[in-house]
């Protein structure tokens, strides 16, 4: 069994709030870069990570449980480059490695840009105590913060007592708009149909502008957020799969939003969690997992990072969606980056 948790990766806090955790242990902290094990001097010689990925694997770690073996180690699922892919094995099969070599260990999660993350795991329950109240102290630099957003760090945490994998509430991957059309099947669209939501304006010649089969759809009502400058969206219900297929291919003229949820999900609490997510300023969504979680029963964000990797974030109150999601054996370019 170990304890874990994930929070952002927010460097002038990530620094702050790990020298208050290592004040009193900097002499038995390590850091392995590329399976080198050295101990650590200064967090200055943390990797730095180019905004996207970091050019090989690292962590640092407390004390040995076990003799040093880190030319065994597999390969953390960090975000390496635009190509990287992993499995819930991979991922279940570095935690646990992680958890019986040190007392505790801090590693990069995730990424590229808004995903960039940290995870702190160990078997200890005072020492993940310990490191979660560091993690949620007041700064000392509240003040030179660009975005106040950034005080809520801590983005999951977990008791596991055999898979990670199975207790996740998200998982991030890339494949652009084609692995979407999982949806269909895995929430049984067919006898409930989901909801779009998205600042895209439909008309009878959306679909026929961009040559793509007309789509039959409802509209369900419009969402104003109260944020500047003022993003209005609407809600959508396509009416059979050819639709919904056609609405998807639609993600491909680069709204500012293109979200799919539950019927069901209610609207007014929802609006309000875009209203944080949707903002221009907004550092991450990872930062309001839980209010997406809470909101509904299932959320798909399509190319969440802001940038063009294509990558799309899918958080679901029952981890065996997310699982059921992942083990269609479709050729639609998915890759699974990471799970929170």
């Amino acid at each position: 069994m170990y304890y874990i948790t994930f929070f952002i990766d927010y460097r002038p806090l990530l620094i702050e709030r790990l020298n208050s955790f290592l004040k009193d242990n900097l002499s038995d902290v390590w850091i392995c870069v590329d399976q080198q094990e050295n101990r650590l001097q200064s967090l200055d010689n943390l990797p730095i990570h180019s905004g996207y990925w970091y050019p090989q694997p690292w962590y640092i770690h407390g004390s040995f449980l076990t003799k040093s073996d880190a030319q065994n180690f597999p390969s953390i699922p960090v975000y390496t480059s635009s190509k990287h892919k992993t499995s819930f094995k991979e991922i279940d099969a570095s935690l646990n490695w992680l958890s019986t070599k040190y007392s505790w260990s801090i590693f990069p999660w995730a990424g590229p840009k808004r995903f960039l993350s940290f995870g702190f795991l160990s078997k200890e329950p005072h020492l993940f105590d310990r490191f979660l109240k560091h993690l949620s102290s007041p700064l000392n630099q509240t003040g030179n913060l660009n975005n106040p957003q950034i005080y809520n760090t801590v983005i999951s945490s977990y008791e596991n007592t055999r898979y990670f994998s199975h207790l996740i509430k998200a998982i991030l991957f890339s494949g652009y708009q084609k692995p979407a059309l999982r949806l269909w099947d895995i929430c049984r669209c067919e006898v409930t149909p989901l909801w779009l939501i998205t600042d895209l304006l439909f008309d009878e010649e959306t679909f026929s502008t961009f040559s793509w089969e007309e789509a039959k759809y409802q509209f369900i009502q419009s969402l104003t957020l109260r944020i500047k400058p003022d993003r209005p969206l609407k809600v959508y219900q396509p009416l059979d799969r050819k639709s919904f297929e056609s609405m998807c291919m639609l993600s491909t003229q680069e709204p500012d939003t293109f979200i799919f949820v539950s019927q069901g999900t209610d609207l007014e609490f929802l609006q309000n969690v875009l209203e944080k997510t949707e903002n221009y300023n907004s550092y991450s969504d990872l930062i309001y997992l839980q209010d997406i979680i809470s909101a509904s029963r299932w959320f798909y964000g399509f190319d969440r990072d802001r940038v063009d990797y294509g990558n799309s974030l899918f958080v679901a109150q029952d981890s065996n969606l997310l699982h059921k999601f992942n083990e269609l054996h479709w050729d639609d370019d998915y890759q699974l980056i990471s799970c929170f």
